[in-house]
């Protein structure tokens, strides 16, 4: 039921952005919310796979500390009258991966209480919680320049490009 959820989630919300787009209902308000919604719904999935299974406490914590930086950077951005800029491909990169992770874990459950037994090795999901960690934190680590960049000027917000001098 929770995976059928995720899928619907997923599908409404990727339906949403096509909608936007090729209707021009692209508002600023709606740049801002629908990356806030995305994040509330990856936070409440970890949550309750790391009630299910600790093991993956790690993939929480560190989502919980991106998450948190990434929200502080855009209200900085936003108090000094900029915005955040728009999801990267190694941002959306780390959350296949993170979606992935959650679907293996998911599967691993149907298949277990379907099957009696397991469809992946136990260890195959340390290296996934493993991966994600590291894809969230270099997505973070990519993320700090354009942000700096933004607050300095040298990065532009309407064309989503560096502009002269990277920022150091």
């Amino acid at each position: 039921a929770a995976a059928v959820l995720l899928v619907a989630s997923g599908i409404t919300d990727m339906l949403d952005g096509c909608i936007a787009r090729k209707f021009h209902l692209i508002s600023e308000f709606g740049k801002i919310v629908d990356p806030l919604a995305d994040k509330l719904t990856m936070a409440a999935v970890v949550f309750a796979l790391v009630l299910r299974h600790p093991g993956i406490w790690p993939v929480l914590v560190v989502m919980v500390l991106k998450e948190s930086a990434m929200v502080a950077g855009a209200l900085i951005l936003l108090k000094k009258g900029s915005r955040p800029s728009e999801s990267k491909f190694f941002g959306k990169a780390a959350t296949l991966l993170l979606y992935l992770t959650f679907f293996a874990v998911m599967a691993q459950d149907i298949a277990l209480n379907l099957l009696k037994r397991p469809l992946l090795p136990r260890w195959s999901f340390t290296a996934l919680s493993v991966a994600c960690c590291v894809a969230m934190l270099l997505a973070l680590l990519q993320y700090y320049p354009i942000f700096k960049g933004i607050r300095t000027g040298a990065y532009n917000i309407e064309t989503e490009q560096f502009e002269g001098d990277l920022p150091q």
